[in-house]
């Protein structure tokens, strides 16, 4: 904390880390709650005219770790399935648990529902054609896909942990 107080600024990308900072007495903080570069992702929208109102369409877009619960999905879409209820997950990311995780999904017949891409450094097209953006995360400091998301008008599931409630 003493190099933070040394700064000339210290940037925060949040109400809750803006308060941490001011824990420590750091005074010269500039707070930027939207730090997605919308003037250069703007070109990437596509018309969503062809969004069915039929079965939803959910979309994840992260590292497939632990912290980011995919399995919870998983779990969702399996549970749902069993109930007559089917819906259609995209999961966009790569990660330490994506051959896990893949394994589950065929092991649990949802091949159809959940398609796996990989990594993606612009996965907007695909973010743009969900219903609905869901980040089951235990920890996130301000999701950069969530901010995306709703720059793009997806509504956003979100856990609420840390910063997604701003």
């Amino acid at each position: 904390s003493y190099v933070l107080r040394k700064m000339d600024y210290v940037l925060s990308m949040s109400q809750s880390m803006t308060k941490q900072l001011k824990k420590q007495n750091v005074k010269k903080i500039k707070e930027i709650g939207n730090f997605i570069d919308e003037e250069s992702i703007d070109n990437e929208r596509v018309d969503n005219k062809h969004k069915s109102s039929g079965n939803k369409r959910f979309v994840f877009v992260g590292s497939l770790t632990l912290r980011k619960k995919v399995d919870l999905i998983i779990k969702s879409v399996f549970e749902l399935k069993s109930k007559g209820v089917l819906i259609y997950v995209d999961i966009v990311g790569d990660g330490e648990l994506r051959k896990d995780l893949e394994q589950t999904v065929q092991k649990l017949d949802l091949c159809v529902l959940i398609k796996f891409h990989g990594h993606h450094p612009k996965p907007y097209s695909i973010l743009q054609k969900a219903d609905f953006f869901i980040l089951p995360s235990l920890a996130e400091g301000v999701s950069r896909a969530s901010l995306e998301a709703l720059f793009f008008g997806v509504p956003c599931i979100l856990r609420n942990v840390d910063a997604n409630s701003e």
